[in-house]
């Protein structure tokens, strides 16, 4: 007696296009997460970077009186040492190796945020900012840096910080011209921020700009 042999069931159409409206949907709902999780991992890590890049300023202050570092800009600090960061060409150019706080960093990872397209490109993200030198803005070959005891206000007073135009552009000579250069909004909004005291923070672009942070809550460089 033959026995029949069963038929092998498989999914209808229809079945098929409800599984993948349903993958769809929840992709949808979970790529978006996905997305603000890796930007706050990147966040996270640019803060780490400036911390870093702190304690290489730190280190540099003790080892020569409690000044800051110098700043090489603009065309005439192309090529120039002595800066934090050195720069052979005007826009970018950066080779950190050659700045002033390297030897106390020792890897050029920590001086690029890893949102910033452009920086890594360039090899820089972050600038010093212009009002903790003792000329100025704008920057035009080397200025030298202030001592500590010059800040009344150092929780208050940017040192470092993302320097860009909205999202993508970043810095072009490792300086921040307080009148004349933009602070970076890549972080949802927001930049990193160094400070005169050395404490790193996450803050919205429009609040760094309110509340003066480049002239440590001042209304010009003092």
């Amino acid at each position: 007696m033959e026995i029949p042999v069963r038929a092998r069931q498989g999914f209808t159409l229809i079945e098929l296009l409800v599984v993948i409206a349903i993958v769809s949907i929840l992709a949808a709902l979970l790529f978006p997460v996905f997305a603000t999780v890796r930007e706050k991992a990147r966040r996270t890590k640019c803060l780490s970077n400036l911390r870093q890049l702190g304690i290489a300023v730190e280190c540099y202050t003790q080892d020569n009186d409690d000044m800051l570092p110098n700043v090489t800009g603009g065309s005439q600090g192309a090529g120039m040492e002595g800066g934090w960061v050195y720069f052979s060409t005007f826009p970018g150019g950066f080779d950190v190796t050659r700045g002033s706080i390297y030897p106390y960093v020792k890897n050029k990872a920590v001086y690029i945020c890893p949102d910033d397209d452009a920086g890594e490109k360039a090899g820089l993200t972050y600038a010093m900012n212009d009002c903790v030198e003792h000329v100025p803005n704008p920057f035009q070959g080397i200025d030298s840096g202030k001592a500590l005891n010059e800040f009344a206000n150092p929780s208050d007073f940017m040192l470092l910080a993302e320097e860009g135009v909205g999202t993508r552009v970043s810095t072009n000579d490792g300086g921040l011209g307080h009148a004349t250069d933009s602070l970076s909004s890549r972080h949802d909004g927001g930049l990193g921020i160094l400070f005169v005291d050395l404490h790193v923070k996450w803050v919205r672009q429009k609040d760094a700009t309110a509340k003066r942070y480049q002239y440590g809550g001042l209304t010009s460089c003092s």
